[in-house]
């Protein structure tokens, strides 16, 4: 009967498994890796939720900026023009005679468009003249579902109400021409 001397016995016993030492270390090491992974979830979700949003306010903006560019210029009229409309949370607009109107709104868009025209470069002479064929539009939009919401001003940098319930505010600038 052939049976093992000590030592050998000994050194397949070891390599069995893995010792506590090992064991204890790989699973610190994977759970600094699980916690680590599971506390970046909620910033991504976060940057998720405001990249959607900026790009829903962005896309209302540009398509206002177009209807304005192709529509006809008379119907802005001389004085200064305002209007608002509404969107939904895709930024797709919503009549505020559709179906559940209030439960869609997501976001309020109001649109001026300053009497003046813009003011041209100074030519050689060193005079400057308002143009009469170039107007700027300015678009502010607001992430709310407050049909009634009063944006600021333009050019003013605070609005009505605290900071604490006061919807982020984007606004966009552009200049349209008035085709001959």
């Amino acid at each position: 009967m052939n049976v093992p001397s000590a030592p050998i016995a000994r050194l397949r016993r070891r390599s069995l498994g893995f010792s506590l030492v090992e064991v204890v270390l790989a699973v610190g090491i994977a759970a600094l890796g699980i916690i680590t992974v599971l506390g970046l979830i909620p910033h991504g979700l976060e940057i998720s939720r405001k990249t959607g949003n900026e790009m829903a306010s962005h896309r209302i903006a540009s398509v206002l900026f177009a209807e304005y560019q192709a529509g006809d210029w008379n119907d802005l009229g001389s004085g200064t023009f305002t209007e608002t409309r509404y969107f939904d949370s895709d930024g797709v607009e919503i009549l505020t005679s559709s179906s559940n109107f209030e439960g869609r709104l997501a976001y309020v868009a109001e649109a001026t468009i300053p009497s003046q025209g813009e003011a041209l470069p100074s030519n050689a002479g060193g005079s400057s003249a308002q143009s009469p064929y170039l107007r700027r539009v300015i678009v502010q939009v607001a992430n709310t579902t407050d049909k009634g919401f009063n944006f600021p001003s333009v050019g003013s940098s605070s609005s009505s109400g605290s900071a604490a319930n006061t919807p982020n505010i984007d606004v966009y600038s552009q200049l349209i021409a008035k085709y001959h």
